[in-house]
């Protein structure tokens, strides 16, 4: 599962997310405070994408049809799901219930605030070869470390476009 992210990428991973998730959040739900009407929601919105999730799995049903249905409950499921995690008091958040919900961050967590820094990776070109470059990013206040600031990544982007 993702490092960065709560909901898995790939449909199946999702799929086995959404049912664990939702079973765990009925359990816990006095425990984690989360309100009568936000679970009814999601639990409606599961128990559609477990109808559709039948259909858009098995090959001889699947349609353009289920394949859109699944896109946007996939989509409501987890604006729902956000919803009700930023919902959840710090106070009653535990490891288990973070690693069970893959919840890396919360937004009244204090101690889940990065550090804002004053200066940008620094960029070395290890290698240059017909079609081929191995870059090497580096924190330039700790250049003998592969460390970076806790909480922080790099976002490398690739562009091509025509030479004028």
């Amino acid at each position: 599962m993702s490092d960065r992210h709560i909901f898995p990428s790939k449909d199946v991973d999702f799929n086995s997310y959404v049912q664990t998730a939702i079973a765990y959040l009925i359990e816990w739900q006095a425990h984690l405070r989360v309100k009568n009407d936000d679970l009814d929601e999601a639990l409606g919105l599961v128990i559609k994408w477990n109808t559709n999730w039948k259909v858009y799995d098995d090959a001889n049903l699947s349609n353009k049809l289920s394949q859109k249905e699944k896109v946007d409950l996939r989509s409501k499921i987890e604006v729902c799901l956000r919803r009700i995690y930023l919902d959840l008091p710090v106070s009653v958040l535990t490891t288990e219930h973070k690693i069970t919900l893959n919840i890396k961050w919360h937004s009244n967590d204090s101690s889940s605030l990065i550090s804002l820094v004053d200066f940008s990776p620094r960029m070395i070109g290890k290698e240059n070869e017909h079609l081929y470059q191995t870059l090497r990013l580096q924190n330039p206040k700790t250049p003998d470390s592969m460390e970076m600031p806790h909480g922080h990544w790099i976002y490398l982007e690739i562009l091509f476009g025509k030479r004028g």
